[in-house]
């Protein structure tokens, strides 16, 4: 049995103690002092809200009762109807509209004779105008898909046919030497009205 007396113990500052010891010694007191400083962060907000709380939250509005919302609709329609509609102004004349005539004056169809023939058949070229006569200058535009700048051929008629037609003959030209097939296309102008037909193709004359 240890009967020494408490002073023969040694003293604990002067025990030495290991470094490992010693750095989480040092971290636990850098966490303490982090969590006092949080705390206190947190005391300061909440005093604050409580010298200066938030406003309360707006109520939301009441729905317009529906028959309410019908008499508002009904005076505003009431009001719009007595009052008149502001006198229209033009800031220029409008043109004369043109003679009933020019509503007539139109090319309806434009049509090959055939749409599949050899160099050496002529084909006739029509087109028909819309019950409109009086000697107006019809023109017909041939012009090859190959090359549409430069037009193969260009025929001008006149629009004085009892029936409308207005009919022009022509031979159209064999292909170039290094093609089989040539394809035409047709526009009819007359006047600034104008009508488009269908693609003729022209096959070279065998020389069998």
């Amino acid at each position: 049995m240890n009967t020494a007396p408490d002073a023969a113990l040694p003293d604990p500052a002067l025990v030495p103690v290991s470094p490992e010891v010693e750095r989480r010694m040092a971290a636990a007191i850098a966490r303490l002092e982090d969590l006092e400083a949080r705390i206190a962060q947190w005391e300061a907000r909440m005093a604050a809200l409580e010298a200066d709380p938030p406003p309360a939250p707006m109520a939301e509005p009441t729905a317009e009762p529906v028959g309410a919302r019908l008499e508002r609709l009904e005076q505003r329609r009431a009001r719009t109807a007595a009052t008149p509609p502001p006198a229209r102004t033009s800031a220029r004349p409008r043109a004369p509209r043109p003679a009933d005539e020019s509503s007539a004056r139109a090319l309806v169809h434009a049509a090959w004779s055939a749409l599949d023939v050899r160099a050496d058949q002529s084909v006739e070229l029509s087109v028909l105008t819309d019950g409109f006569a009086g000697g107006e200058a019809v023109v017909f535009t041939i012009t090859d898909l190959a090359d549409p700048i430069r037009p193969v051929a260009q025929l001008t008629s006149r629009a004085d046919a009892p029936d409308g037609w207005v009919r022009v003959g022509w031979c159209p030209p064999a292909p170039p030497a290094d093609r089989e097939q040539r394809f035409l296309s047709m526009r009819v102008t007359c006047g600034d009205r104008e009508a488009h037909a269908p693609v003729l193709t022209v096959h070279a004359v065998s020389l069998d």
